[in-house]
């Protein structure tokens, strides 16, 4: 780890010039020290900046700094922000050819000038370093004649970009939708992933829990916002923007899984100019997606408008075809120049009920929502238990209110530690499907081998487990009977790994999990890549789609120079990331007025309990447009400066 030399971070000055070296403190930023085969020598941030070699020259840097901020963040709405930061720039030079530095008061007042003045926080943030800079550490101004020279990586981000598993430049496409440039807006989507419209409805939206808006009132609708864009073109017509594709570049590589992880690795292989067959076992885009997500979340005709732009790349896509039957890891090998496992995770966690496999009446979570998905009605006007708390059970009990049934959710602890989505419990709970918490299932009672209820065990909460959530405990002698027809277990998939034999060489984990490098995608196989839920397990889709993203470029990398390696831009922003260098809980500054986050329309109650169309609205233009505008664009700009060792 390198040693600071001085600095300033967080409001404190760091000066370690007069210590000796292995006196020093270690940098707080946990990295290796080597960039692209060089040692890093100085890091710069919102929060301040690390100097990590006494002989580079900071001024130079700090230039380079605020002009990368100017050139590349600033959006040019407000003059302070980007006409400022260009003549703060300017006059940093001026300040280092003038041994008098009689221009140093004007900087500092441009400096403050730009903070009070701009728009947003993203150039007042900036500039908040280059004043540290000038205050503490003037003398640091004059050139150097013997300073290294440096090679400079920047990352530039936002809180919800970082949160985001495929990190949607999600302050740029809100700034496009803020003027009602949505086609602008969609194709800024485009470039980090290619499934708006799946997105947009069903993500988890992780970037809005980190929102900076929130600390002011709400957090942006970023996922609505999205889902906006995306109908823009869908529901006029409109030719998608795409990125370009590049030359074909003569390599083949195979994807095995047609669900989010494995069309967003042939989106993104084929624009790198490679020819991609992707083969899936169903009969149709989409994967889990396709099978478990109810057309009330996700319109089916949605998937397949976004896999036909996959197919306009000249993806090809072949249907019913399953890993270790049509297709083998051999085979792999030996055909494709590489492949990818994008499989999911289709196998249904066993929910450990006594006597479970002697009934009738008993349906895993996916098994049902995919014989649903068929257009086939499993049961109706019956009593239904759904065991679970996950977005998988809501969407069952929600499926299943549309067949007339009569619905209860036993979940083991309380409401607040359900893992669904907030909303989607209570649109659940608006459509009539009722909850029994602090309870779970331990027997099946039937007769005749036909299910006629389940023995439940009361249930208290206990210590927090590995995840942080409190353990459920049972509670002894207070069990009870909850008499149903249909019980419907929703407690989570795993991977299926039956297609492996022992001579393929495939490494798996004691969770049915491919063993992958998270970092490359590698898996233990030469040539083979693995991504989303079958290395994860079961998890979201815009982490499948990230991974699928990732997986593409490490792929790319792998057929064109015999390696998948990180770009030096890719590794600074591991660094940053790894470093939770972003700060998430930061109040913004200056001080913005409360303005409530506008309200999506749903679908009365009455009338989307008869029907499978699509429940949530996404904002009409207008209102899309007030929303975008409560951005607070928090925008940020890191840079590692790296020279020989």
């Amino acid at each position: 780890m390198p040693k600071v030399v001085y600095g300033f971070r967080k409001g404190e000055r760091l000066d370690f010039r007069n210590v000796q070296e292995q006196d020093r403190p270690e940098s707080p930023f946990i990295f290796q020290d080597d960039v692209n085969g060089k040692s890093v020598k100085l890091v710069i941030s919102w929060h301040g900046f690390l100097v990590y070699d006494g002989e580079v020259d900071i001024a130079a840097a700090m230039c380079k700094f605020v002009r990368y901020v100017s050139e590349h963040g600033c959006c040019g709405r407000c003059i302070p922000g980007k006409n400022g930061t260009t003549l703060l720039a300017d006059m940093m030079e001026e300040l280092k050819n003038d041994p008098e530095l009689t221009k140093m008061q004007e900087a500092l007042d441009l400096a403050d000038s730009i903070q009070a003045t701009s728009k947003c926080s993203f150039a007042p943030s900036s500039v908040s370093i280059v004043k540290s800079f000038l205050k503490e550490y003037p003398e640091k101004l004059h050139k150097y004649q013997n300073a290294p020279k440096l090679d400079y990586y920047f990352h530039m981000s936002a809180p919800c970009t970082s949160a985001c598993p495929a990190h949607i430049q999600i302050p740029e496409f809100i700034d496009e939708i803020r003027t009602k440039r949505f086609l602008p807006a969609l194709s800024i989507i485009r470039e980090h992933m290619p499934l708006p419209g799946l997105c947009g409805r069903v993500c988890p939206h992780p970037c809005e829990a980190v929102c900076r808006r929130g600390e002011v009132d709400e957090p942006i609708n970023i996922m609505n916002l999205k889902q906006s864009a995306w109908n823009y073109e869908y529901f006029r017509n409109q030719v998608p923007n795409i990125p370009e594709k590049k030359a074909p570049t003569g390599k083949t590589c195979a994807v095995i899984g047609a669900g989010p992880a494995g069309l967003s690795a042939a989106y993104y292989l084929a624009l790198m100019g490679h020819q991609v067959e992707v083969f899936d076992k169903m009969q149709e885009p989409g994967g889990m997606t396709a099978a478990g997500i109810p057309d009330f979340r996700e319109p089916r005709e949605h998937l397949q408008y976004e896999a036909n732009i996959i197919r306009s790349l000249g993806v090809n896509i072949h249907y019913n075809k399953t890993l270790g039957n049509e297709i083998t890891l051999e085979y792999l090998t030996n055909s494709y120049d590489a492949s990818l496992l994008a499989i999911g995770a289709w196998l249904a966690q066993d929910p450990h009920i006594a006597d479970m496999e002697q009934m009738e009446g008993i349906y895993s979570g996916i098994d049902y929502l995919e014989r649903v998905s068929k257009y086939e009605k499993p049961f109706e006007n019956s009593r239904v238990i759904i065991v679970g708390g996950g977005n998988t059970a809501i969407d069952c009990a929600r499926t299943a209110i549309r067949f007339n049934n009569d619905v209860t959710i036993l979940y083991r602890r309380t409401r607040d530690e359900m893992p669904a989505e907030d909303y989607e419990i209570k649109y659940a709970e608006d459509e009539g499907v009722k909850f029994i918490f602090l309870a779970a299932p331990v027997r099946t009672v039937g007769e005749y081998g036909k299910l006629k209820g389940i023995e439940c065990s009361k249930m208290r909460l206990g210590s927090p487990d590995a995840t942080g959530r409190r353990s459920p405990e049972i509670i002894n002698d207070e069990n009870f009977i909850l008499e149903c027809d249909y019980l419907i277990p929703a407690i989570g998939q795993k991977p299926d790994m039956s297609f492996i034999k022992a001579e393929d060489g495939l490494e798996i984990t004691k969770w049915n999990t491919i063993v992958c490098d998270k970092v490359y995608f590698t898996t233990s196989i030469k040539g083979i890549f693995a991504a989303g839920d079958c290395i994860d397990g079961e998890n979201t889709v815009v982490r499948a789609v990230g991974d699928g993203k990732r997986a593409a470029q490490m792929m790319d990398r792998y057929v064109m120079s015999g390696s998948p390696y990180l770009e030096p831009s890719e590794v600074i922003e591991k660094y940053l990331y790894d470093n939770k260098i972003f700060s998430y809980g930061e109040a913004p500054e200056p001080p913005r007025p409360v303005i409530k986050r506008y309200e999506t329309e749903a679908m009365p109650v009455d009338e989307r309990i008869k029907n499978f169309h699509e429940v949530e609205q996404a904002y009409d233009e207008h209102t899309a447009a007030l929303e975008a505008r409560r951005c607070l664009r928090c925008m940020r700009v890191g840079m590692f400066a790296a020279g020989e060792k």
